[in-house]
C-alpha cells in the first residue's frame, strides 16, 4: 500500500484545479457569448433535434461538421442555454484536476500545482472552452481514462475511453498504453479496450443513425478540402512548422527549456510513470489523428494535437519543479540552512517552483493562438452583428426560400430559420446546385467567406438587385433581401441595427 500522503496530497491538488479550471472555463464561456453560435457547438443541437423530431438528415448538405456522439448527446439537449457553458466548465475542470493528479502523482504537489496554473495559459485553452470543443471533451476523456487508470480504476478508465472515443475515433489510440502497461492483470487490461471498442462502435452507430452512412464523414473532410480550391499541405511540413509556431514560437517561446528538463526527469524518474503514462497515451492520440489524415488526405488541424500540447505545458512545470528544488537544495545545503535532505526538501517545497513557473507563465501568457484565435475572435465579432438580424427577420423569412450564408454560419442560421433552406454560399460556389437561382436572402460578408466565394456572391448581389435589410461597417456585413421576395412584413425597421 502506497504511504497516505502519496495519495492524499495529489488528491487535494486535483479538487483545488478542478474548482479554479471551472471557475476559469465558466468566465470563459461568459465573456465569450457569441461563440455559443460556432459551428460545431450548434451541429450538437442540431443532431440532438433531428433525433427527437425525425427531421431531415443533415447528410443532405455537401459540408456539414461529423456527429460527435458524446458531444450531440451531452451538449444537444441543453440547445444555447446557460447549463450548456456550466457542463462545458465542469469538463474543462475535469481536465485540469486529472492533468494537475498526475504530475503531483510523480513529481509532488508543486509540480500539480504548477500544471494547473499553466494548463489555461496555452494559447488553444481559451478557444476550446469557448466553443465547447470536441477536441476538449477528447483530451478530458483521454486524461480522465489515465488519472482512472493510475488509480486502478480499469472500469471508470474503460468508460472514460468510451466517452472520448464516441467524440472522437482517434481517441481510441490512448487504450494501447494502457494495456501495455507491466504488471497488470487481463481482466484489468480488458476495460481499456472494451471502453474504446464501444466508443468506436457508438460512433460508427452515430454516423448511420444521423447520416446513414459511415462513409459521409471522410467525405465531409474532402468536401471541404475542395471547397477552399487547394490541397492539404505536405504533411511532414505542416508537422514542422507546427512544432516551430505552435509548440516553440507561440506557445512556449522562453520556456522551452524547461519543457526539456521536464521531459527528460519524466523519462527518467522512477516515480514517474503516470506522467509517462499521460504522455505515451497523448503521443498515441496525436499519432492517430496524423494517420487519419493521411489515409484520407485531408487537413490537420493544430486543435487535433491539443494533446500533446498538453503533455508539453505539463512538462514546462516538471521542469520549473525539478530544476528550482535542486537549486534551492543546493543553496540552502550550502549555506547551513537544513541539515538533513527532509528539512530541505520541507523549507523548498512551496517556493521551489515560484520562480521558474513565473519565466514559464509569461512564455505562455495570452500566447497567440495562431489561426484558432483569429478564426474565434472574428467568428464572434460576426455572430454578435449578423445573428441578431436572421433571428429578427425569421418570421419574415417563408418556408423553402433560400437563403445564403458564410459556412462559418450556416450552423445557426439553420437553428434560428428552421423551415428556410439555407445553403453555405462557399459551397454553392465549388458545386452549384442543379436548380440554382438566385438566393431570397443573402448575408454578405466578405470577411467571412473562403476564397473564391468572397467577389462571387458580391457580384450576385449586386446583378440580382436586393434591399437592405441590415448592414454593419464594423465587421462589414449586409443582410440583403431579394427585391420581390414575398413576406409577411417589413423587417427592415426592426433588423437594422
Amino acid at each position: 500500500m502506497e504511504p497516505a500522503g502519496r495519495v492524499l496530497i495529489p488528491g487535494r491538488v486535483a479538487l483545488a484545479a478542478f474548482v479554479g479550471h471551472f471557475a476559469c472555463a465558466l468566465a470563459v464561456s461568459l465573456r465569450h457569448p457569441g461563440l455559443v453560435y460556432e459551428p460545431d457547438r450548434v451541429a450538437n443541437w442540431l443532431y440532438f433535434h433531428a433525433l427527437r423530431t425525425g427531421a431531415p438528415r443533415l447528410a443532405d448538405f455537401w459540408y456539414f461538421p461529423a456527429p460527435k456522439v458524446t458531444a450531440v448527446v451531452l451538449l444537444g439537449p441543453l440547445a444555447d442555454g446557460p447549463l450548456e457553458g456550466v457542463v462545458v466548465a465542469a469538463v474543462a475542470g475535469l481536465l485540469g484536476a486529472a492533468l494537475a493528479w498526475l504530475a503531483a502523482r510523480s513529481f509532488g504537489a508543486a509540480a500539480g500545482v504548477g500544471t494547473a496554473l499553466l494548463v489555461p495559459l496555452d494559447p488553444l485553452w481559451t478557444i476550446l472552452v469557448a466553443t465547447a470543443s470536441a477536441d476538449l471533451l477528447v483530451a478530458a476523456g483521454v486524461a480522465g481514462a489515465v488519472a482512472a487508470w493510475v488509480a486502478e480504476r480499469p472500469r471508470l478508465a474503460g468508460v472514460a475511453l468510451l466517452l472520448a472515443t464516441a467524440v472522437k475515433a482517434p481517441a481510441a489510440a490512448a487504450a494501447l498504453p494502457l494495456v501495455l502497461t507491466p504488471g497488470t492483470s487481463l481482466r484489468a487490461r480488458a476495460w481499456p479496450v472494451i471502453g474504446a471498442a464501444a466508443g468506436f462502435v457508438a460512433t460508427l452507430g452515430g454516423y448511420v443513425l444521423l447520416l446513414g452512412s459511415t462513409q459521409a464523414p471522410f467525405g465531409f473532410l474532402a468536401a471541404y478540402t475542395e471547397m477552399r480550391g487547394t490541397a492539404p499541405p505536405p504533411l511532414v511540413g505542416w508537422l514542422a512548422r507546427w512544432a516551430a509556431t505552435d509548440l516553440f514560437g507561440e506557445m512556449l517561446r522562453w520556456s522551452w527549456p524547461l519543457a526539456l528538463v521536464g521531459l527528460g526527469a519524466t523519462l527518467v524518474a522512477r516515480d514517474a510513470w503516470p506522467m509517462r503514462l499521460w504522455s505515451a497515451a497523448a503521443l498515441a492520440v496525436g499519432a492517430a489523428f496524423v494517420a487519419l489524415a493521411v489515409a484520407t488526405d485531408t487537413l490537420l488541424f493544430a486543435r487535433f494535437l491539443w494533446a500533446i500540447e498538453l503533455c508539453v505545458v505539463a512538462w514546462c512545470a516538471i521542469g520549473a519543479a525539478v530544476v528550482g528544488r535542486v537549486s534551492a537544495r543546493r543553496l540552502l545545503a550550502g549555506r547551513g540552512l537544513a541539515q538533513s535532505h527532509e528539512e530541505r526538501g520541507a523549507l523548498v517545497a512551496p517556493a521551489a517552483t515560484a520562480l521558474l513557473l513565473l519565466v514559464a507563465a509569461i512564455s505562455l501568457w495570452r500566447g497567440a493562438g495562431g489561426s484558432s484565435e483569429h478564426y474565434a475572435v472574428l467568428f464572434e465579432a460576426g455572430a454578435r452583428t449578423a445573428l441578431p438580424w436572421l433571428e429578427r427577420a425569421a418570421p419574415d423569412v417563408r418556408p423553402a426560400q433560400r437563403v445564403l450564408v458564410p459556412l462559418w454560419f450556416q450552423p445557426a442560421a439553420m437553428w434560428l430559420l428552421r423551415d428556410a433552406d439555407v445553403a453555405a454560399a462557399e459551397v454553392e460556389v465549388a458545386r452549384p446546385r442543379e436548380q440554382g437561382g438566385a438566393a431570397d436572402w443573402l448575408l454578405l460578408a466578405p470577411a467571412y467567406y473562403e476564397t473564391r466565394a468572397a467577389a462571387a456572391w458580391s457580384t450576385e448581389a449586386t446583378r440580382a438587385g436586393y434591399d437592405v435589410v441590415a448592414t454593419s461597417t464594423l465587421p462589414r456585413m449586409a443582410l440583403l433581401r431579394r427585391s420581390g421576395a414575398s413576406t409577411s412584413q417589413d423587417p427592415v425597421a426592426d433588423a437594422r441595427p
